[in-house]
């Protein structure tokens, strides 16, 4: 049996990336589709959006390497009716195949080709295999992390809502932002702000610092010792 190639392989690990993220967005409650966790913060659903416009970016890019870069917008999409929520969802399976097959077509050539990318300084290049994987794919992870984190903050204020009896009541959760969690538990609010702040922080090769907590780092993930907290504090 022939080893597969690197189109091939790159094709399965996008299909892997795609449907773990569907995964998570498939069990955010009915009702909390516009969940946010700041008022800065991209919704559920403006996450959702944002993979979508990620992969539309991505196939006009290679196609005209002169486009710039894009970024999310938080309030960008309202959903009333979760028809609204669904139809995100079937939208990110579509580009979702249309990224695999992009990815099992492309040739070796395809991948090492140089295209402007001026997500690291105005006037760089990167090769197209640098694009698809660092600009795309890890950028789904990225935002996937964010989205694991709502669901696990979720789920510890539908737990403490239950003990006050209030499991049944969604806007309730609804209502909930970083404001009620740090009326609720600062041993919470704070460890989450410093989190979400080092999870957005650009990786630019420069030492950067947490607005909150002054913490340097890139890239830190603080998701672990958040959600320690998080128990202890319930």
């Amino acid at each position: 049996m022939d080893k597969p190639n690197q189109q091939q392989n790159l094709a399965e690990f996008s299909r892997a990336v795609r449907e773990s993220s569907l995964k998570r967005f498939r069990v955010v409650p009915e009702g909390l589709e516009n969940w946010r966790i700041t008022p800065e913060s991209m919704s559920i659903a403006d996450l959702a959006q944002h993979l979508i416009h990620a992969d539309r970016w991505l196939f006009l890019k290679l196609a005209d390497p002169n486009i710039n870069i894009i970024a999310g917008n938080p309030g960008e999409v309202t959903v009333t009716r979760r028809e609204q929520y669904d139809e995100l969802l079937v939208q990110l399976v579509d580009t979702g195949n249309r990224r695999v097959e992009l990815l099992r077509n492309m040739t070796d050539e395809d991948l090492s080709k140089r295209v402007l990318d001026d997500h690291y300084g105005v006037g760089k290049e990167s090769s197209v295999w640098w694009l698809l994987v660092r600009a795309n794919l890890d950028h789904e992870i990225h935002h996937r992390g964010a989205l694991a984190v709502y669901l696990r903050v979720l789920k510890e204020l539908q737990t403490k809502a239950s003990r006050k009896q209030e499991s049944g009541n969604v806007s309730f959760l609804g209502r909930l932002s970083m404001v009620d969690l740090c009326q609720s538990s600062r041993s919470l609010a704070h460890p989450l702000r410093c989190y979400i702040s080092l999870l957005y922080m650009r990786n630019n090769g420069k030492q950067e610092r947490c607005e909150n907590c002054g913490r340097g780092g890139i890239q830190i993930r603080r998701e672990r010792v958040a959600m320690g907290m998080a128990r202890r504090s319930l």
